[in-house]
């Protein structure tokens, strides 16, 4: 790992990577006017006037809990490297301050009229923080960078903004061959996203034996795919299942829009089949195991493909993010909020997800636990879960989401090789498919989720806004008022830790069902 941000530890790194709890949240602001539509408005605007050393883009209560043994914040700052670094947070509220970095405070400095930045040749130490001048320039190529975990390499803008246009080049940044370094926007407190990559063909992408990455405060729009994290195996084998396996890869706070492909694009897609490589045309190239994949705090809006795609990562989480109007292009494997690909596994939750062509989250994993989402307005089915080809003796646990204007089923459960299945506690409004709830087999248990046509009976608790400063959803806030049927009636489970708004839910008390907790207001 970077650094271990998470569960109040720390790492004399100052980076924020996260461990297994680490760094999210999304943030809360309840009004107390009602509002009338399910659906959430937008209300995007430019990056370039947020601050880094911002408070939330709404405030999220700093709620306190006995999560693992004793008293804890659920949120707060969680990255080491900001100057209010709370230890005790468990989840980012997007409240981080950042010290400005100047370009005469930093051991190397890329020069607008650098594109490639090579440490064969210039032989950094790891620990070493390398400055990317502010202002407009081209193609950044980052390679051959080895840190460690106590000295990972920082590349940050520094003295300004860092604005991108490679309109006619493959990628805007590109890195390779490289562990144990962050990429991140944080240098300049006048703009919440310091490295703003405007058009190209791809935004940023990381390959090539590269592992150990973090990438944070990033705004990327007119490209094909937002941010690349893949490296493919190779003729030789050391690239291979088995010879090689690519750890730790973290994408957090960065601000994806108008892309014509996948806002994010993280690991591989063909873990239970093969790449084909024309260099060795004919072999069966399997590629490398993934592990430690974390990506929260992202907003994603404007897709033409799928929000946010990650294969072939076991134990992963994803969760805090926002994703918005994703499949534009209606192309139908490529069109899902979140598309969990075969190989992976993990949890997935307090996500926002609204208005796509496909389904809300689809999930060919394995072993993946899908809790306080809130998805609204799929033109498919708002949750699928298929096989393809997971590890025998899995299963899929389904609890606590809202799910509001579905198209398509709430829930269309196609796997027929996981086991003890669950689906349960979600609050479900107004989905369109009279067969609400779908499954093939009787692997799963159906029980305790509440569903109505209208919210009549469950009145909202007002609207909120979620994602990153300065860019905010605004959506309709569905907290259980006095007297709510989905008070306190979950059946128990161990598994569901926070609400949508990461507000605690703890084990032996009684939660709500859906994705929003009302006792923690």
């Amino acid at each position: 790992m970077i650094s271990a941000c998470g569960g109040g530890s720390s790492s004399s790194s100052g980076l924020e990577t996260g461990s297994s709890s680490s760094s999210s949240s999304s943030s809360s602001s309840s009004s107390s006017s009602s509002s009338s539509s399910s659906s959430s408005s937008s209300s995007s605007s430019s990056s370039s006037s947020s601050s880094s050393s911002s408070s939330s883009s709404s405030s999220s209560s700093s709620s306190s809990g006995s999560q693992g043994g004793g008293e804890q914040t659920i949120t707060g700052c969680v990255d080491p490297y900001a100057s209010n670094y709370d230890a005790q947070a468990r989840y980012s509220d997007n409240s981080c301050s950042y010290q400005a970095l100047s370009c005469s405070n930093v051991d190397h400095i890329v020069e607008p009229n650098t594109i490639s930045v090579d440490n064969s040749k210039l032989n950094l130490p790891p620990g070493s923080v390398i400055g990317i001048r502010g202002g407009s320039r081209t193609i950044l190529d980052i390679r051959n960078f080895q840190g460690t975990e106590q000295q990972p390499y920082l590349f940050s803008n520094c003295d300004a903004q860092v604005v991108l246009d490679t309109s006619d080049k493959p990628e805007a940044i590109k890195v390779r061959n490289s562990s144990y370094l962050r990429v991140t926007g944080t240098g300049a407190p006048q703009h919440y996203f310091g490295i703003k990559i405007e058009t190209g063909t791809q935004g940023i992408r990381a390959y090539s034996k590269t592992d150990n990455i973090e990438i944070d405060h990033l705004e990327v729009s007119g490209v094909g795919i937002g941010i690349w994290i893949v490296t493919r195996p190779n003729c030789d084998g050391s690239l291979n299942r088995g010879a090689y396996h690519q750890q730790n890869l973290v994408v957090h706070h960065n601000y994806i829009h108008d892309v014509h492909g996948e806002g994010m694009y993280i690991g591989g897609s063909k873990w239970n089949g093969y790449f084909q490589n024309d260099g060795c045309p004919g072999e069966e190239l399997y590629q490398a195991d993934i592990s430690g994949v974390r990506i929260f705090n992202n907003l994603v809006v404007n897709t033409g493909w799928d929000g946010i795609q990650v294969g072939g990562a076991e134990g992963s989480e994803i969760f805090g993010n926002q994703v918005k109007n994703y499949g534009l292009e209606q192309v139908s494997i490529h069109s899902a909020g979140m598309m969990i690909n075969p190989g992976t596994s993990g949890k997935i939750f307090a996500n926002y997800i609204e208005n796509g062509f496909g389904a809300g989250i689809q999930a060919i994993g394995f072993d993946t636990s899908i809790y306080s989402n809130y998805i609204v307005d799929c033109q498919a089915n708002a949750i699928h879960v298929g096989d393809r080809s997971p590890l025998p003796g899995q299963s899929f646990s389904i609890l606590n989401n809202t799910i509001v204007n579905s198209m398509g089923k709430a829930l269309h459960f196609n796997s027929q090789e996981s086991v003890s299945n669950l689906f349960s506690n979600n609050f479900l409004v107004n989905n369109q498919d009279p067969t609400e709830i779908y499954k093939v087999t009787d692997n799963i248990e159906i029980t305790n989720n509440i569903s109505t046509t209208s919210l009549e009976n469950f009145p909202p608790a007002g609207t909120s806004t979620l994602g990153l400063p300065g860019n905010v959803l605004t959506i309709e806030n569905l907290t259980p008022v006095s007297g709510s049927a989905l008070i306190d009636a979950s059946i128990e489970n161990t598994l569901v830790d926070v609400d949508l708004f990461f507000r605690p839910r703890e084990p032996g008390v009684a939660m709500d069902i859906g994705a929003f907790e009302s006792k923690s207001d």
